[in-house]
């Protein structure tokens, strides 16, 4: 699932799943004290659906190396800088992206 905390007590976290090309689905959580953070991804083919829930009280940075910058959109509006996932407070968020050539 690819999630750290980033802060003592997951008051930050980091969110960077690994996209293996024999998986193309996967869901999972972990509870902090601040309540469960959720991770889950489909992949088909070479485009990956990311959503994320991020829970109250806490901030979440996604790092999405494996996926091209050219193709990224988070919520529907299209990310033109990395930045854009960094500093996420609580809430839902989906993410699609298209991998990398090297990572299929």
């Amino acid at each position: 699932m690819g999630i750290k905390p980033k802060s003592a007590g997951f008051k930050e976290i980091t969110v960077s799943p690994k996209f293996g090309s024999q998986l193309t689905e996967v869901k999972g959580g972990y509870r902090t004290p601040h309540g469960e953070i959720v991770v889950s991804w489909q992949r088909n083919q070479q485009l990956v659906k990311l959503e994320v829930v991020v829970p109250k009280n806490t901030t979440v940075e996604i790092q999405l190396p494996q996926l091209s910058n050219k193709s990224l959109t988070l919520n529907g509006n299209v990310v033109t800088a990395a930045s854009e996932l960094k500093q996420l407070e609580a809430g839902t968020y989906q993410i699609e992206g298209v991998l990398h050539a090297a990572f299929d």
